[in-house]
């Protein structure tokens, strides 16, 4: 029997984010088994390249982008009532219905809850199973976008067939709020891309890192729920208390500006270092120049950035939020700070620092728990096994 075509409708590689990142990884392992796979997804030149990679790495699918001005599409933080937002979702909702003529689906998988706008009243009026992923259902809960886009976005997903969360905390909250039909796939990473291995000195020198430096790593997208201002603020006493520091910022943002500049007030500037967004591909050996990773956010889902550094056998820092605590063993495979604790942050980064031993050890427990529990095989075997479920079932939830 042939494999129904999954219409995917959300961001994808090159997209500048763990969604995108995350989402790239879950169709790849369709795709790989050999499902037929169309992509609706938002263009800008954030996502410069996105056809040449999708040929290289995703030759059978039919890609359809829809231009926008961020890659981002649909924001939460937008009125819903907002012009600009309500094109987005109709230019999203064509393009699914023509892609749809030209390539009947079995199933519709909308990569991030916001996305469900777009495809939602088009897919139940022609009784396609829909799925979505909900990658910012923590961010949701703990109203960070708003009350009115918490109960907008609950309201949608109550209608999908299935809900794919990405840690089982998220899973948990989700039926708290009323929701069902959820299934937990937590996020996964490529081991092989993400490992210890030696240090690129030729990147090394073009970041003016030199062999004595103890380099603390931070990749994210620098919005405020970041809390990037932490790391400035931790990074001044532990700098006092050992000189050999230097902090390593991956990616771009909102708060970069403002980031920059309160290096620049604290005297700091020497300490960091900016490289803007890293290529994916890239990204592997930029984080083997670390000896460590500070991540400072209020609330995550399941950090796509948690679980490379980890693969990468880096000791984790992070804020002791449930999305970390799920992952974060404290001390032993990795350290937990209170949100916001300027101070508790400077304490782990130079016990860190001055214990080569400790980071290896860390590390070393950090890479063998990801291994055994956030595979690509893993998820590809779970996901597979949410579509099968759905295509069996056919539109059970709001069917017109």
């Amino acid at each position: 029997m042939s494999l129904p075509r999954i219409l995917y409708v959300g961001t994808f590689p090159p997209h500048p984010g763990g969604s995108g990142v995350v989402n790239g990884y879950l169709m790849k392992c369709l795709h790989d088994s050999g499902y037929p796979l169309s992509v609706v997804t938002p263009s800008s030149t954030e996502t410069a390249g996105r056809a040449e990679l999708v040929r290289r790495v995703y030759p059978r699918i039919a890609l359809v982008e829809v231009p926008v001005a961020r890659a981002s599409i649909i924001p939460w933080g937008t009125r819903l009532d907002d012009p600009e937002r309500l094109a987005q979702v109709t230019r999203m909702q064509a393009a699914c219905a023509e892609e749809a003529e030209r390539h009947r689906p079995g199933v519709v998988f909308a990569g991030r809850e916001n996305y469900l706008d777009g495809v939602l009243p088009w897919a139940m009026s022609q009784s396609l199973p829909v799925v979505c992923r909900a990658p910012s259902s923590a961010l949701l809960m703990d109203g960070v976008h708003g009350t009115t886009a918490r109960r907008f976005a609950f309201e949608l997903m109550a209608k999908a067939d299935r809900i794919v969360a990405p840690a089982h905390h998220v899973a948990a909250g989700l039926a708290n709020n009323g929701l069902s039909r959820i299934v937990t796939i937590q996020n996964p990473v490529d081991m092989a891309r993400f490992r210890p291995a030696s240090v690129d000195r030729d990147l090394a020198a073009r970041h003016c890192l030199r062999p004595e430096h103890v380099v603390v790593a931070h990749a994210s997208n620098l919005k405020p729920v970041k809390r990037t201002d932490d790391i400035v603020a931790a990074a001044a006493p532990a700098v006092n208390r050992d000189p050999r520091l230097i902090f390593l910022i991956f990616g771009d943002g909102p708060d970069r500006a403002k980031l920059e500049e309160a290096v620049l007030d604290s005297g700091l500037t020497d300490h960091f270092r900016f490289t803007g967004w890293v290529d994916h591909t890239a990204l592997g050996d930029h984080l083997r120049l670390a000896d460590m990773a500070l991540i400072t956010s209020a609330t995550e889902g399941l950090a796509a950035a948690y679980l490379e550094a980890m693969a990468t056998s880096l000791p984790l820092l992070a804020s002791d939020i449930a999305g970390a605590r799920e992952v974060i063993e404290d001390g032993k495979t990795g350290f937990l700070f209170p949100v916001g604790d300027a101070a508790a942050i400077a304490d782990l980064i130079v016990k860190l620092a001055v214990d080569p031993a400790l980071r290896h050890r860390i590390g070393s427990n950090a890479r063998a728990y990801v291994e055994q529990n956030h595979r690509l095989e893993a998820a590809g075997d779970l996901l597979r096994e949410v579509v099968a479920d759905v295509v069996r079932q056919g539109r059970a939830v709001g069917a017109p």
